[in-house]
C-alpha cells in the first residue's frame, strides 16, 4: 500500500512540521513499505532525491542518483544496519535532523523486512537468545552495541501503530536501536535512558521495561522484561503518568519478589485458586467497575481514600466492597483479608495475561 505523500506545508510552523514529518514515517512503516517505496515516498515530500548506499560504499542499492552524484556536504546518516542514506539537498521547511532520524528508522525495518525474505537472521532477534555467542557477538556489533552498553529491553503488546508510538518516544531522545516482531506483541532494544521510565502508553496496548544491564546480558532483560509484562493492564489513557493500580507500564525494577510468580506459575496453576475462581465471576457479574474499585481499595488505606481516587461517594464504594465481600467469602477490612484479595488481584492479572508475548 503507497503511503500518502501529502508533507508539511511550507507555512507550518517548526513543530507542526516535526509532528507532519513523524506521522508520514509512522504511516510507512505501518503500511510495511519496502525500500523503493520509502525511498520515492520521501523523495515526493521532500522534494529531492534520496538514496540508499551500501556500507562499503560502492554501491547504490536504491534511489534515483549514483553515489557519486551526491554533493559533498549532502545530508547524510549512517544506519545501525550499515548502509548509508543520503539527500540529494538539504529540504527546505522541514527539519533535517528529524527527517533524517526518521527515514533512518523507516529504513532500518524495510532492510530487515528485505533480508529476511531472503534468509538473513534480524539481529535483535539473535542476540535475544544467543547473547554468549559468536552470533551474538557479531549481532552487537551489527547493532553498534558494545558488551558492557547500558540498556533495557520494552515489551509492547498492542498492533504495530503502538509499538511504533512508543519507539518515537525512545527515539527523541536518541536511545533508540532496534525493534521487531515477537509473538503477538513488538520488542524494543533501547540504551538506558530516563525516558524509558515514563513512557505514555497508547490506550488499550501495555508496555514492559526491564532493568537496566549490560548489552551482553539481554537475554536475561528479556526474560525480565516478560516478567513484568504478565502484570500490565490495558492502558486507559494515551498520556501518563500511571498509577500502580492501573499498571499500563510496570518496569522489571519494582516487581522485587513478586516477579517470580510470573516466571513459576502458569494460567493452568492459576485456574485452581479458588479466591482467583470466585474472583472471576465476581468480575463476570459486576463488571470493570467492581474489578477497578478492587484495585484501588487494596492500594489505599481507607475506603474514604479508595473513594476519593475513585471520585465516587464513599457509601457507592462500600456498597461494592460488601458485594465483594459477599460473593468471595472474607472480609477485606482486616489487613489479612485485604492482603488475600491482593494476591488473588494479582493472580489474575497473571492468568489472562500469560499469553501476551
Amino acid at each position: 500500500m503507497a503511503a500518502d505523500v501529502t508533507g508539511p506545508q511550507r507555512s507550518a510552523t517548526w513543530d507542526e512540521a516535526a509532528r507532519a514529518v513523524i506521522s508520514f514515517f509512522e504511516r510507512l512503516v505501518t503500511d510495511d513499505a519496502d525500500v523503493p517505496t520509502v525511498l520515492a515516498q520521501s523523495a515526493a515530500l521532500l522534494g529531492c532525491d534520496v538514496g540508499v548506499v551500501s556500507a562499503d560504499g560502492d554501491r547504490t542499492l536504491s534511489g534515483g542518483m549514483p553515489w557519486e552524484s551526491y554533493p559533498p556536504d549532502a545530508p547524510t546518516l549512517q544506519l545501525s544496519t550499515g548502509e548509508f542514506v543520503h539527500l540529494a539537498a538539504t529540504p527546505d521547511g522541514v527539519p533535517v535532523d528529524l527527517v533524517l532520524e526518521q527515514l533512518g528508522q523507516t529504513l532500518r525495518f524495510a532492510l530487515l523486512r528485505q533480508r529476511a525474505r531472503c534468509g538473513r537472521p534480524e539481529p535483535l532477534g539473535v542476540l535475544l537468545t544467543q547473547a554468549h555467542t559468536p552470533q551474538g557477538k557479531d549481532a552487537l556489533r551489527e547493532l553498534q552495541l558494545s558488551p558492557h552498553t547500558v540498556i533495557r529491553v520494552v515489551l509492547v503488546a498492542g498492533g504495530q501503530s503502538d509499538a511504533a508510538s512508543v519507539r518515537n518516544q525512545i527515539a527523541g531522545r536518541s536511545a533508540f536501536v532496534r525493534m521487531a516482531a515477537r509473538g503477538r506483541g513488538w520488542v524494543l532494544l533501547a540504551r538506558d535512558d530516563p525516558i524509558l521510565l515514563q513512557l505514555d502508553v497508547p490506550t488499550g496496548a501495555r508496555v514492559a521495561v526491564s532493568r537496566a544491564v549490560r548489552a551482553v546480558e539481554v537475554t536475561e532483560a528479556f526474560a525480565q522484561a516478560r516478567a513484568a509484562l504478565r502484570f500490565t493492564q490495558p492502558s486507559t489513557h494515551d498520556h501518563g503518568p500511571y498509577t500502580i493500580e492501573e499498571s499500563a507500564v510496570v518496569t522489571s525494577d519494582v516487581l522485587g519478589s513478586y516477579g517470580m510468580l510470573a516466571e513459576r506459575l502458569s494460567a493452568d496453576d492459576i485456574d485452581a485458586v479458588d479466591d482467583v475462581r470466585l474472583l472471576n465471576a465476581l468480575v463476570r457479574s459486576d463488571g470493570g467497575e467492581m474489578l477497578q474499585t478492587l484495585d484501588v481499595v487494596v492500594s489505599t488505606q481507607t475506603l474514604r481514600q479508595a473513594a476519593r481516587q475513585l471520585h465516587l461517594h464513599h457509601n457507592s464504594v462500600s456498597h461494592r466492597v460488601a458485594r465483594a465481600e459477599h460473593q468471595l467469602g472474607f472480609s477485606i477490612a482486616e489487613p489479612y483479608g485485604r492482603n488475600r484479595l491482593f494476591l488473588a488481584l494479582l493472580l489474575r492479572r497473571l492468568q489472562i495475561s500469560h499469553d501476551l508475548m
